[in-house]
């Protein structure tokens, strides 16, 4: 409905962005999923686990839900 006001306006969604709710904020301009990163970095540090190799298998899933 925000689009609908002005269409030529970006719409960026950053709160509640995760792989259950990201397919269905399609119609944003742009994702902001900076705490869902920062979770998962802390989850991997905690586990001593690679960070680098879960963000990449993280942002791959939520980019192949919005696709």
């Amino acid at each position: 409905s925000i689009k609908k006001i002005n269409s030529k306006k970006n719409l960026v969604i950053g709160f509640g962005i995760t792989t259950k709710t990201i397919s269905s904020l399609k119609n944003a301009d742009g994702l902001v999923v900076g705490s869902q990163l920062c979770k998962e970095i802390t989850k991997c540090l905690k586990r001593r686990q690679n960070p680098v190799t879960k963000l990449n298998k993280m942002v791959s899933s939520l980019k192949r839900r919005i696709s």
